[in-house]
């Protein structure tokens, strides 16, 4: 829905910060150019470094990286809606039923 993905991200950032994550680190995806004149998706978009409070950047394993450098990737073709694919399902119904581990147990 429009006018939604603002309240959404708002929701995630004060989630991030209520459990104790440093999110003031942020970084640019790029793309090159859109591959369909009517799409409606953007050309670029914002990204989040998240760590705990008090961690030091100089800390980080990747500090060196050009994305830590320079707060952006090289520009990349956009891929199609066709070949993209759902990473994760967040949904109720995806969820585990517990995530009590405490009879897990670790094999190999």
């Amino acid at each position: 829905q429009k006018g939604k993905l603002w309240m959404q991200e708002f929701s995630c950032v004060t989630m991030l910060g209520n459990a104790g994550a440093h999110i003031d680190k942020s970084w640019m995806l790029l793309f090159q150019e859109k591959l369909d004149s009517r799409g409606g998706r953007p050309l670029t978009y914002k990204g989040r470094l998240a760590t705990p409070l008090g961690f030091k950047e100089s800390e980080l394993l990747f500090k060196g990286c050009q994305l830590m450098r320079e707060g952006r990737t090289n520009p990349a073709a956009q891929p199609a809606a066709r070949d993209m694919v759902t990473v994760e399902d967040g949904g109720a119904g995806a969820l585990p039923a517990s995530v009590d581990d405490t009879e897990a147990t670790i094999q190999g």
